[in-house]
Order: structure tokens, then C-alpha cells, then sequence
């Protein structure tokens, strides 16, 4: 048998360690970083004790010392020392107490670099013509956010991101899809009778972001809970409103979002107003024109009033005159009032029949590719997915 040298004893041993994967819980000791780009840190239990290292820009959370952790990664016996280590692939909090000091962590950071500044948020656009939705599909969040959108208001287009709310990858899923909408502003078919080619398209941007899933534990939540959603919420250049979980649950991605939603339902509500609201207010408008004309007119009458008990026959035409004008202004008031009550009438009995869940309830289908309702024949392919919406469910189809 051939001796080894230590390098290739070494190398052979690492070959094999290679092929054992390590997943491993312990307590946080030591944790430091070097120049900003690697971790080094022990994990200990209460016999033992391992040395780990990690790249910098691996780590997904906040930790400190006396957390417990997992780390994943592959043991190895570094060379220049010969100290046995584990190279640390990912690294995650373990058990509500680590989770909630992870929490604090983080927000404590980011509240440090103005990510929950007050004055940067943005407003949101009281009539959104397009939403941009960010949920999974599958969710009773998104099935409650559609229905109160449509109960409320109606006729907004709804351009949905369907995307993992738990787990694995559930974080750099958000994180796509919050950059999608301005990097892949959406295609869609030209209203009918704008003079267009048939086929013709035009794209569109989101007015808003609306991110949702419905409560979980802590650690349900933690995508809600990572830095790196964190920081595409603050870079979006579309106001973003977060609703996630119960009212008592509150995210990281709460906080830095413009507007903070207690629910799902609860975003639906605040990203479009009440249509009952809406016609309410416009008859206070009505009420408060008139009431200015009317005050208007009595003002003119004690002036031509004063004027009376200094003139004479010039003076009693004049106010014959303004008496004849105030009659009729009163007369085109009333004329303008029952005119806007009528068509706000009609408008909100329109949006009410347009509502689509009306229609699916009638016999009627909506056919959506790639979250665009399909208009047209002519505006899918062979291969395209296709999700038919009934009033009882859903139907999966391709075209072929």
C-alpha cells in the first residue's frame, strides 16, 4: 500500500465527506464576519461542539449568538489547519424563540437604513384601472380578495402572479414577481372600435402591487419575514400593499410596504373604494353646488334690496330682472341634480351588471392565459395553458 501524502490523505477524505450531506440543528456560538464576506460560527449542543463557515452573502436571515439554528452544508476537513467544519450551504432560525429574535433583528436593521420611513410611502390611486396580484391561486386569500374586489367596485383588471406563499422558494418567488410587472410590462388585445388592426396589443403596468396569503404560524410566515422581499418591496417603483395573515399577524413585508393591509380582504378594501360611497359622494357634491347657487342668488336679491331703497322705476325692472334669473338658476339647478342622479344611477347599475361573477352565475365561462382574459381565437397558440373559471370552480385546458 502506497503511503498518501497529508494533501492527498486530505483531498480523499473531503472526496468522501462530499458525499455525505450534513443537515444539522444547534445553538448559535461565536458568530462573527470577516471583511464583510465570510461567517464563521460554531454550532454546540450540550456535549458537543462543530466549527462552521459560510460565504456572506448565503445568509438569509439575522442571527445572533444563542440562537438555534439549522444549517445545511457539507462537512469538510480544511486543509491548512487540518480542523474538521462544516461548510455551511444555508442557514435558517429553529423554534418561535429564534424566529421572533431573527424578526427583531432584521427590523431593527432595516428600520435603521428608513426601509418604514413614514415619508417615503407612497398613495394609492383612488380608481385603479389594473392590479397586479401576488398570491397563490390555490389560496382562500385569493378567492376572498376577488370577491370583495368585485362586490365593492367591479370592472378593475385583476393580473395575477400565481406564486409558493410557504416553504422553499417561496421568497425568491415573491421577489420575481414583484420585479415582473415592470420588467414584463403586460401584453394585452386592443379595446374593440379604436380604429386598430385586428390582433393589435397594447401593454400595460400595473397602477398597484397587492402581495397576500392568508395566517399561519411564525414559521409559515418567515417568506413574508426575508430580507430580500424586504428590499423588493422598497425597490418597487409600483405602490405596494401587503395583506398577510390575521390582523395580528405583522411581516416584515408590512412594514416596509406603502400601505399595510390587516387581511386579505382587508387589501381588497383598501386598494378600491365602495361603489356606495362613491355615488354618495357625488350626490353631497350636487347638494353642495345647489346649496352655493342658492346663496349666491340670495346674496344678488339683498344687494338689488339695497339698491330698491335708493332707486326707482330702473331699479324695481332690475330686481324684477334678478328675481326672473334666480327662478330660473333654481330651476336649472334642480334640472342638473336630477340629471347627475340619474346617470350615477345608471352608471353604478351598469358596473353592478358588468360584475363578471353575475355572469358566471347565468351559465357563462371566463378563460384566462397566463392570467389574461381570452377575447379572441386569435390571441392564443397551440400549447398555451388555459384556466376556465365557472361559477363552481376552475377547469385546466390546452390548446391543441
Amino acid at each position: 500500500m502506497r503511503a498518501l501524502s497529508v494533501s492527498e490523505f486530505l483531498k480523499g477524505t473531503n472526496d468522501v465527506l462530499a458525499s455525505v450531506p450534513a443537515l444539522v440543528e444547534g445553538e448559535l456560538s461565536g458568530f462573527a464576519l470577516r471583511q464583510e464576506r465570510w461567517a464563521f460560527f460554531s454550532l454546540k449542543d450540550e456535549e458537543s461542539v462543530v466549527e462552521c463557515f459560510m460565504p456572506a452573502w448565503k445568509l438569509r436571515h439575522e442571527v445572533a449568538d444563542g440562537m438555534l439554528v439549522r444549517v445545511a452544508g457539507v462537512p469538510q476537513v480544511y486543509a491548512k489547519s487540518g480542523r474538521f467544519r462544516i461548510v455551511v450551504e444555508a442557514m435558517e432560525p429553529v423554534g418561535e424563540g429564534s424566529l421572533k429574535r431573527a424578526f427583531e433583528l432584521l427590523k431593527q436593521k432595516l428600520e435603521r437604513e428608513g426601509l418604514f420611513a413614514a415619508e417615503r410611502k407612497r398613495t394609492l390611486p383612488r380608481f385603479p384601472a389594473t392590479i397586479g396580484l401576488i398570491a397563490s391561486r390555490e389560496s382562500a386569500a385569493y378567492s376572498d380578495f376577488i370577491r370583495i374586489l368585485n362586490n365593492r367596485w367591479g370592472g378593475v383588471r385583476v393580473l395575477v402572479q400565481d406564486v409558493a406563499v410557504q416553504g422553499e422558494g417561496a421568497a425568491g418567488d415573491i421577489c420575481a414577481a414583484l420585479r415582473y410587472w415592470v420588467s414584463h410590462p403586460h401584453s394585452l388585445p386592443l379595446p374593440v372600435g379604436e380604429g386598430e388592426k385586428r390582433g393589435g396589443r397594447h401593454h400595460v403596468v400595473p397602477d398597484v402591487l397587492v402581495l397576500i396569503r392568508g395566517g399561519g404560524s411564525l414559521e409559515d410566515l418567515q417568506a413574508f419575514n426575508a430580507e430580500e422581499v424586504a428590499r423588493a418591496i422598497f425597490a418597487s417603483p409600483i405602490p405596494v400593499v401587503v395583506g398577510v395573515g390575521h390582523e395580528r399577524d405583522v411581516s416584515i413585508a408590512d412594514l416596509v410596504a406603502d400601505v399595510r393591509a390587516s387581511t386579505p380582504s382587508n387589501a381588497a378594501e383598501r386598494v378600491v373604494p365602495d361603489r356606495r360611497d362613491v355615488a354618495n359622494e357625488v350626490d353631497a357634491s350636487v347638494e353642495h353646488t345647489v346649496m352655493r347657487l342658492g346663496m349666491l342668488v340670495r346674496e344678488r336679491r339683498s344687494a338689488i334690496d339695497r339698491f330698491l331703497l335708493r332707486g326707482g322705476a330702473f331699479a324695481q325692472q332690475r330686481r324684477q330682472w334678478v328675481d326672473a334669473r334666480a327662478v330660473e338658476m333654481r330651476s336649472r339647478a334642480t334640472a342638473l341634480h336630477q340629471q347627475l342622479a340619474v346617470r350615477m344611477e345608471a352608471a353604478v347599475r351598469t358596473v353592478h351588471n358588468l360584475n363578471p361573477t353575475r355572469l358566471l352565475k347565468r351559465g357563462y365561462s371566463m378563460t384566462f392565459v397566463r392570467g389574461v382574459l381570452v377575447r379572441s381565437a386569435l390571441t392564443v397558440q397551440p400549447g398555451d395553458a388555459l384556466e376556465t373559471t365557472c361559477a363552481d370552480g376552475t377547469v385546466s385546458s390546452v390548446v391543441t
